[in-house]
């Protein structure tokens, strides 16, 4: 549960990253 946690958060963030990559913000 607590790596689950873990992946969803990084990928949140990885999310996060690229979009303000793509779509520049």
């Amino acid at each position: 549960m607590v790596g689950w946690l873990h992946t969803c958060t990084l990928l949140e963030r990885v999310w996060s990253i690229q979009s303000g990559l793509h779509f520049d913000k």
